[in-house]
């Protein structure tokens, strides 16, 4: 995400005592690139991992994922998590459970654009074809969520579409890569 602040890369990061934690890293932009890269913030949160991440000028999210449940199986989740973040300052606060996606899945692909959050595929070992959910992203960073898209059968495979690069150009969205 690159502002007047700065450029901003938002993601998750395993420590050395192997906990999975969300980080924002940020540099400034200068006329013959980017200065080096600061790690500006990181907040513990929940037990989750491979979780979809989305960055604006205000929020931070994080979308579905996994966790470990007491048996220690794998068990998707729905959860939508937001952080306030202070781009200037370089802090991510707080997290709040907003909506949820509309099934649990990992891997998500996600992208933010006039607006709206496109969270793209994702794999679930329980639902075929994760949908493309499409919400508004409303102020104080919640997201009104639309009926979930359907996927085209040839590109979401058994599982579907997960882990791949998404992005925008003018009114059109492109999914590049991933694994089907």
């Amino acid at each position: 995400f690159a502002s007047s602040a700065g450029l901003f890369l938002f993601g998750r990061s395993v420590d050395v005592d192997s906990y999975d934690r969300p980080v924002l890293l940020s540099a400034p932009l200068a006329p013959n690139g980017v200065g080096p890269f600061v790690l500006a913030s990181s907040a513990d949160l929940h037990d989750f991992s491979s979780v979809g991440t989305a960055l604006t000028e205000s929020h931070a999210f994080l979308f579905g994922g996994y966790s470990t449940s007491a048996t220690g199986a794998s068990v998707e989740i729905d959860s939508v998590l937001a952080l306030p973040a202070d781009l200037a300052a370089g802090t991510l606060g707080t997290s709040n459970a907003i909506s949820p996606l509309s099934a649990p899945r990992r891997y998500i692909s996600t992208l933010v654009h006039g607006g709206y959050v496109y969270a793209v595929g994702g794999y679930s070992s329980s639902t075929p074809r994760p949908a493309l959910d499409v919400g508004k992203i409303e102020s104080g960073g919640a997201i009104t969520w639309a009926a979930p898209v359907d996927m085209p059968g040839e590109v979401s495979g058994t599982y579907g579409v997960h882990s791949a690069a998404v992005c925008a150009e003018g009114q059109r969205m492109y999914v590049v890569g991933g694994t089907f």
